[in-house]
């Protein structure tokens, strides 16, 4: 089916929808978005801003890449998926080192090893470093712009901020919605994103859009053409009344698209997820203690249970602990931010873990896997505050 929003199976499907005259986008347009470098490409000759980049085949080839790409720079899967095997690298020391992880990565995962529609003759990648823009006190460093799309134009695109990431593996944090940067950049954000999803090829569907604001102004990160994961659809449905994965699966059916949506944002949200900090043995959940005692807080939820281990910064790629939500009306939305933030940087001193010799094995996912709803600390949090977010 066409609308299925695996990565995997979209370009297989719309090789089908073309061999049977389905209207919907082109198969080409999905090889593109998932090829990092053929998105760079494609962008060039639409004329876009894009940052500079080059392939490699194998560690032979660094060399020759080097040439392209000054430093600092950023490697990373030319297929990949979440933050999956991006590395910082400054030098080319650096570079050779995070160049090998890469590869190893990709041998080990079926996530990045798997790509219909993307050759694998250079798996990996080098590309500009891109320094974001600050916007005064805010955390905010990358964007998500999602978007929908009818008849090859935008019907709806909206932004969400996404927190500076821990270097040096651009782990996911936090994120809110509305956008709180100024609004003329939000609207170049938007206008940006719309314009790389045309310039692949894209049609119809909706847009998952991952860009970065630098002095220069929006560049791409990449596009991910499905419903963006996470708190996203929560976002959009609570704040604007956009339902992303209905708009989706109409568009994809060629049923026209058009949302409804309410004439002003509703509230601000604000998510945190929380990455262990420390290698070893949990020691309990009381991290999120002092955090629920907070005014904006509405609910919080573990993804691990206490006494397991865990994978924290100082081994490799962190897993993630749990995750806090807070809201607040629209013009408190920088305010609530800040107020995440503050709580963010304070829980990791929080977390309890006791070293432990272990191997470490590559999840398949970044956030552990286990939803736990009985064995918690027993909290008293004030009621009213702490609903679940799905009672919204």
């Amino acid at each position: 089916m066409p609308f299925l929003p695996r990565r995997n199976p979209q370009y297989r499907n719309l090789q089908v929808c073309e061999l049977l005259n389905i209207p919907n986008n082109p198969a080409s347009a999905y090889g593109i978005a998932r090829n990092k470098h053929s998105s760079r490409v494609a962008l060039a000759e639409a004329g876009l801003r894009t940052p500079k980049s080059a392939t490699m085949s194998s560690l032979d080839d660094v060399d020759e890449a080097m040439k392209k790409v000054p430093f600092p720079l950023v490697v990373k899967p030319t297929a990949g998926a979440g933050s999956m095997g991006v590395f910082r690298a400054n030098t080319e020391d650096d570079l050779k080192m995070y160049v090998g992880r890469v590869f190893e990565e990709i041998a080990k995962s079926q996530i990045l090893a798997q790509n219909p529609g993307v050759s694998n003759e250079a798996p990996c990648m080098i590309e500009e470093f891109l320094q974001p823009k600050k916007f005064g006190n805010l955390p905010v460093g990358e964007f998500d712009v999602d978007v929908l799309m009818w008849n090859g134009e935008s019907v709806y695109a909206r932004v969400c901020d996404n927190w500076l990431p821990s270097p040096p593996y651009f782990l996911e944090n936090g994120s809110n919605f509305p956008s709180v940067v100024p609004e003329d950049v939000q609207k170049e954000l938007e206008k940006y994103s719309v314009d790389c999803c045309k310039a692949m090829g894209f049609n119809r569907g909706a847009f998952h859009v991952e860009c970065i604001y630098t002095e220069e102004g929006a560049q791409l990160i990449e596009v991910n053409p499905r419903v963006g994961g996470g708190p996203d659809e929560h976002f959009h449905l609570s704040v604007t009344g956009v339902h992303m994965t209905q708009n989706f699966l109409l568009s994809m059916m060629d049923i026209p698209i058009n949302p409804p949506r309410a004439d002003k944002d509703r509230k601000c949200i604000v998510h945190y997820d929380v990455c262990c900090p420390k290698t070893g043995r949990l020691d309990n959940l009381n991290f999120f203690r002092e955090a629920l005692e907070n005014k904006y807080l509405v609910s919080h939820e573990f993804y691990v249970k206490e006494g397991i281990d865990v994978i924290g910064f100082d081994t490799t790629i962190p897993q993630w602990l749990g995750a806090l939500f807070m809201e607040g009306a629209p013009e408190e939305a920088a305010e609530v931010v800040l107020a995440m933030e503050k709580e963010g940087n304070r829980l990791l001193d929080l977390v309890e873990v006791t070293p432990k010799d272990m191997t470490i094995k590559r999840r398949g996912s970044r956030k552990a896997s286990v939803f736990i709803d009985g064995d918690l600390p027993s909290f008293e949090p004030k009621a009213q505050r702490k609903q679940s977010v799905s009672d919204e």
